[in-house]
């Protein structure tokens, strides 16, 4: 009798061990997918506004001179920026990774935060980027 007590004992004990091993695997699955997509969202959310802006920027560039366009963007949590190239715009989603988009016009970037309405304006040749 004790002996058939004793192996239900183990087998129970394995049997939760076993469970136990699936459940902190699949947990630990579950936190590196949850980290993998928020990294992936970031990026996306970056491309999406650095596509904005670059968009706006070419749009006003193939208007006449002094044609003006008003968007609202909104990129202002901490470790985000926007840096406006020669010829391009990054987005930095993190303090060392950014996505950037192509632009034909020369820009003149006098934004003090990329946080609400901006104004895309085309002055000799050049577009200029306010806050609104």
């Amino acid at each position: 009798m004790l002996g058939k007590k004793g192996q239900i004992s183990i087998e129970f004990i394995i049997s939760t061990l076993f469970v136990l091993l699936i459940f902190g695997v699949g947990l630990v699955m579950f936190q590196q997918r949850t980290e993998m997509n928020f990294v992936f969202f970031s990026s996306w959310e970056a491309k999406q506004n650095a596509d904005i802006l670059a968009r706006n920027i070419n749009n006003v560039y193939l208007m006449d001179n002094n044609s003006q366009l008003q968007d609202y963007v909104y990129w202002f949590e901490k470790d985000r920026s926007v840096e406006a190239g020669k010829y391009n715009i990054r987005v930095f989603y993190d303090v060392n990774h950014f996505v950037d988009s192509p632009v034909l016009a020369d820009i003149n970037w006098v934004v003090n935060q990329v946080n609400g309405l901006l104004l895309f304006t085309k002055q000799n040749g050049q577009v200029v980027i306010t806050n609104g």
